[in-house]
């Protein structure tokens, strides 16, 4: 699910950056909600939801074409909020400390490949 954010994010950036709406994708969301729902607290879970329900939103802003840019740019804008929101919450539930900074950052961490994972917390 997390990957999947993560490439949403991007559509919804390209989408705001130059005016082109690709589909997202939710597949893993619906797959993964039941599980989801019982590895997060309420208010985990609440950021990942919210960064799917905009979906809608972001389905109604690509069928308009009617709508000022700075409408438009702004929708997106908090569409692109809640997903680097999610992905905030998965990456600090989902990998360890070294792997949550490799995968945040542009560049690979070095000596990632050998580096002792830190213990997975919980959820």
């Amino acid at each position: 699910m997390y990957f999947e954010l993560d490439v949403n994010l991007a559509t919804i950036s390209v989408a705001r950056d130059h005016g082109l709406f690709s589909d997202l994708d939710r597949s893993s969301f619906e797959r993964l909600l039941p599980e989801l729902a019982t590895l997060l607290s309420a208010s985990d879970l609440k950021v990942v939801v919210d960064a799917y329900t905009a979906h809608a939103g972001y389905r109604q802003l690509a069928s308009r074409d009617d709508l000022p840019g700075d409408v438009r740019r702004g929708a997106l804008t908090a569409m692109i909020q809640a997903h680097e929101r999610a992905l905030g919450t998965l990456r600090a539930r989902a990998f360890t400390r070294v792997e949550a900074r490799a995968i945040g950052s542009s560049t690979p961490i070095e000596g990632s490949m050998n580096a002792t994972p830190v213990a997975r917390t919980k959820p």
